[in-house]
C-alpha cells in the first residue's frame, strides 16, 4: 500500500478513536489483529509523529510499535 504525504496528515488530523480505527482497518487487510481498545493519547501521538516523521518508518519499527502496545495492554 502506498500512501502519500497528504494521506498521512489527514489520519494524523484524525481523533484518536478514529485514527485507531483506520490503523486497525488497514492492520487487518494486511493480516494483522490489533486490539480494539484505543491506545493512550500519549501512544496515539507517538504513532502520528512516527507519521508524520520526515525519516521513513521501517515495518520492523512499526512492528515493534505494535508489540509494544500489545504487551502493554495486556499487563
Amino acid at each position: 500500500m502506498k500512501v502519500n504525504r497528504e494521506q498521512l496528515e489527514a489520519y494524523a488530523a484524525l481523533s484518536d478513536e478514529a485514527l485507531w480505527s483506520e490503523i486497525r482497518k488497514i492492520a487487518g487487510a494486511k493480516g494483522f489483529n490489533l486490539p480494539e481498545a484505543v491506545p493512550s493519547h500519549a501512544e496515539m501521538m507517538k504513532i502520528r509523529s512516527a507519521m508524520l516523521s520526515v525519516q521513513k518508518l521501517t515495518l520492523t519499527d512499526a512492528l515493534r510499535m505494535v508489540n509494544e502496545y500489545k504487551r502493554s495492554n495486556r499487563e
